[in-house]
């Protein structure tokens, strides 16, 4: 019964939450319906609003469009041009949408001017334009610098910079053609007028990208290229015609022009670099100066008169400098004027090469420059040296193993043989001097874009094949000036040092017989040599020695069917082993300790006592050691 009345309770209470809820409903349904009323209202409104305004901004805007009209049409008639163009650029910054507007097409028009609102516009600015222009080169003509400024800055005012600009840059071109008082038969006027050019483009450059923005300073360079191409045209026509004239022998008139046409190539390679860095431009400028008459007629002179003539010159003042080669007995070690002279050339030669700024000149170059190298230096280097070295008779044969002597003709000859070999080394080391000093960056940013810096460089390394022919050459010679010169004079040093020593005797411990013999037979080989060569050269000949002699030592001591030691003479003959690797290592900066190894094996073997080998002796065979075992004597008695 309790739970029955609850039930009916609650069901009555949701019936009039429902119709509660419902009443409430249909009462926002219709605030709803109101507020929505309300804001379309407002939306028509604003629409209202909107288009009122824009009809106001339209009818103040067409009557600025008309007042600036009037005031341009009255300052031009007042020929006020400074007026005018501001009453222009009023016009200009109206909207176009304004100016071609039908309402502007019904208001603006008068009976003076019943033209369209944008027609008349540019009625009027075409009349501006003209009077610029007129006075803009009157002007020119007369280099009124003020009226120049002034009309220059008008241009860009009536939205007419192309024609600004091209009257600019035929003043600019003018400005050139004044400034240009070279004669049209020399580079170096060429070279003048890219001076000329570059400078105008750095002082106007400023000007032009002020008032009229970076891109246009391009069509000045335009113009001024095209008269560039004009005066070059005629200069290398005149140039050409005066260079077939000359005469081959004439060295000092053929070196005058290939400097001014490597000169007119560096300046070239300069401009672009000039060109490329401070206009701003992209790579169809670099296009445009590389497709341009003067770099097409430079590319062509470089190719096909420069090189020829580069080298040609190149090979007939090495030629000079052969025939005029004096010996400086003066300075030690003895050298030639043809080492100075030849690298004198050599340098100004790459300076120049290296100073053309394009890659393929010396591509077209390296190959010419090392074949005359090798042919006019190392070659007549090599010829001396075999003319002086070699012996042609049997009396000359004899008179060469006598090279140590004190004859003046011998002397003579040990001095020439000298300076070829000091020339030969010398030329290693200068050429790889230069070339590490050329391909700095420095030097090479001068002249080349970036990405053609690796190339350069990679020529330029080709070069270093001039020093491996001269080392070639070198070592050909210093074998040569051994086996002639020190090769028999050792075995005699050694061979009389060996006859006055007896290992066989008693010997006294602090004998000193051998190695004074020796440095009195090795200093009569060599004292002349030691100062009179390069430091390289002395060395090689110095190891080259060295290692004779100890074969020769080496091989007396083990062939020998008489030589006996005694003990006290493997004793004296370890001593002057020792004395002697002291005396040579002082002679000379080459390492020679190894080159003893053996021979102080041998004496360490003669030395060991008992029947045993208590050593490695590694640098000896089983044969060596048991022949040298053999040679050693039971006591000093015998």
């Amino acid at each position: 019964m309790q739970s029955s009345s609850y039930s009916q309770l609650d069901l009555g209470d949701l019936d009039r939450l429902s119709n509660q809820l419902t009443a409430f409903r249909r009462s926002l349904s219709g605030k709803l319906m109101y507020a929505e009323g309300f804001h379309g209202t407002l939306s028509a409104l604003d629409t209202q609003q909107q288009r009122l305004s824009a009809s106001l901004d339209m009818v103040r805007k067409t009557e600025l469009l008309q007042s600036s009209l009037r005031l341009l049409d009255m300052a031009i008639d007042e020929r006020d041009y400074d007026q005018a163009s501001l009453y222009a650029q009023r016009a200009l910054n109206i909207p176009h949408s304004i100016i071609t507007s039908q309402f502007a097409d019904t208001v603006v028009p008068s009976t003076h001017h019943p033209e369209p609102p944008l027609q008349r516009l540019d009625n009027s600015l075409d009349t501006l334009n003209e009077i610029f222009i007129s006075h803009f080169n009157q002007a020119s003509q007369s280099l009124d610098q003020a009226e120049i400024s002034r009309f220059f800055k008008l241009f860009p005012k009536i939205n007419r910079k192309q024609d600004g600009i091209t009257a600019y840059s035929y003043f600019v071109v003018k400005l050139i053609q004044r400034k240009f008082k070279g004669g049209m038969d020399s580079l170096d006027s060429l070279r003048a007028l890219l001076d000329s050019i570059a400078s105008v483009l750095e002082d106007h450059q400023p000007v032009v990208h002020k008032y009229y923005g970076s891109e246009y300073m391009v069509t000045v360079l335009h113009s001024l290229l095209a008269e560039l191409d004009d005066k070059a045209n005629v200069i290398f026509l005149n140039w050409t015609r005066n260079l077939s004239t000359l005469e081959n022998g004439e060295l000092k008139h053929i070196n005058t022009e290939i400097s001014q046409l490597s000169g007119l190539a560096s300046h070239w390679a300069a401009f672009k670099l000039f060109i490329m860095s401070n206009l701003n431009t992209d790579d169809s400028m670099k296009h445009i100066l590389s497709s341009s008459t003067t770099a097409h007629l430079l590319r062509q002179h470089i190719n096909d008169t420069y090189i020829p003539l580069e080298m040609a010159h190149f090979k007939s003042t090495m030629k000079e400098a052969l025939e005029a080669n004096e010996i400086d007995e003066d300075a030690l070690p003895y050298t030639s004027s043809i080492l100075e002279d030849t690298f004198y050339i050599y340098k100004g030669l790459l300076d120049r090469l290296v100073g053309c700024g394009d890659v393929s000149v010396l591509k077209n170059a390296v190959d010419g420059i090392i074949r005359v190298f090798q042919q006019s230096f190392i070659e007549k280097m090599q010829m001396d040296f075999d003319n002086n070295i070699k012996p042609r008779t049997s009396k000359m044969i004899a008179q060469q193993s006598k090279v140590g002597g004190s004859t003046a003709g011998s002397r003579s000859k040990a001095l020439k043989i000298a300076v070829c070999l000091n020339n030969l080394d010398i030329c290693s080391e200068y050429n790889m001097r230069i070339l590490s000093d050329l391909p700095k960056d420095s030097n090479l940013h001068r002249f080349y874009d970036p990405e053609n810096i690796a190339p350069v460089k990679d020529q330029l390394l080709r070069l270093k094949e001039i020093s491996d022919h001269v080392q070639t050459s070198l070592t050909s010679c210093l074998n040569t000036l051994f086996a002639t010169t020190f090769k028999n004079p050792i075995k005699d040093c050694l061979k009389t040092s060996m006859d006055v020593t007896n290992y066989d005797k008693n010997a006294d411990a602090q004998s000193k017989v051998f190695v004074t013999m020796f440095e009195r037979e090795w200093s009569a080989v060599f004292d002349k040599w030691n100062n009179s060569l390069t430091a390289n050269n002395f060395d090689e000949v110095f190891i080259k020695s060295t290692t004779h002699l100890i074969q020769l030592w080496e091989n007396f001591v083990l062939n020998s069917h008489t030589l006996k030691f005694s003990v006290s003479g493997a004793i004296q003959f370890e001593k002057d082993v020792y004395d002697l690797l002291g005396y040579l290592s002082g002679l000379s900066n080459v390492g020679i300790r190894e080159l003893f190894s053996r021979i102080r094996q041998i004496s360490s073997v003669l030395n060991e006592q008992g029947s045993s080998t208590s050593r490695n002796y590694w640098k000896l065979t089983a044969s060596e050691i048991s022949t040298l075992k053999s040679m050693k004597l039971a006591n000093d008695s015998l």
